[in-house]
């Protein structure tokens, strides 16, 4: 009589075995741990995305409700729009601050006509300072919160009647007080390139 033969399978098919599926089950892995990474990518992009259209088109607002109205502290008057190419141009980095027709959101005190308007970049960080009152703007009452962060650097120039573009604006007296016709905005976010935006000042009628 002849032995039977034995149809399990070997030690060394069990290993070769074993192996491919330790390789399929670790690509598998590894194919999930970057989709993953990709995804949480994504999400960081569309967030920062959304941080930046809210940003743009906070000081878009911003900037057709500006009005060629002097804001009165003790001793003098502050122009109506201040505005300079660089915020470290200025000592409290603030690149704009300008009048502005009150938002109907905006009822915090009495109510005013005019709000005064500041957006300084500061540490990467993009702030929006609104005061309720025209008069003494720089006071203790105002609302300040950050709108967008990551900003490398900002620039600004300015539109002139005339057409010309200047890199500052700071002039008028009390009693006229001439806004630019528009107002050129580029930035850099860290991790992105450069972007620039162009914005109408004032009422768009």
């Amino acid at each position: 009589m002849k032995p039977s033969s034995q149809s399990g399978m070997t030690l060394v098919e069990i290993l070769v075995a074993v192996v491919i599926f330790t390789l399929i089950i670790g690509a598998g892995y590894t194919a999930l741990e970057q989709g993953l990474s990709v995804g949480e990518r994504l999400d960081e992009e569309r967030k920062v995305w959304r941080e930046l259209d809210s940003a743009l088109a906070l000081l878009e607002r911003d900037l057709h409700r500006a009005t060629p109205v002097a804001a009165r502290i003790a001793g003098g008057s502050i122009p109506a729009f201040r505005g300079y190419f660089d915020a470290k141009q200025t000592p409290e980095n603030d690149f704009i601050s300008f009048s502005a027709r009150s938002s109907e959101a905006f009822r915090e005190g009495p109510a005013s006509p005019f709000q005064r308007i500041r957006w300084r970049a500061d540490d990467g960080k993009l702030w929006r300072s609104v005061a309720s009152r025209l008069d003494t703007p720089y006071g203790t009452q105002s609302d300040d919160h950050i709108v967008l962060d990551g900003v490398e650097w900002i620039r600004l120039r300015y539109l002139a009647d005339a057409g010309r573009w200047q890199r500052r604006w700071h002039a008028g007296t009390e009693e006229k007080q001439p806004l630019p016709r528009a107002a050129e905005l580029s930035f850099k976010m860290a991790g992105y390139g450069a972007y620039k935006r162009l914005f109408h000042v004032g009422p768009t009628h």
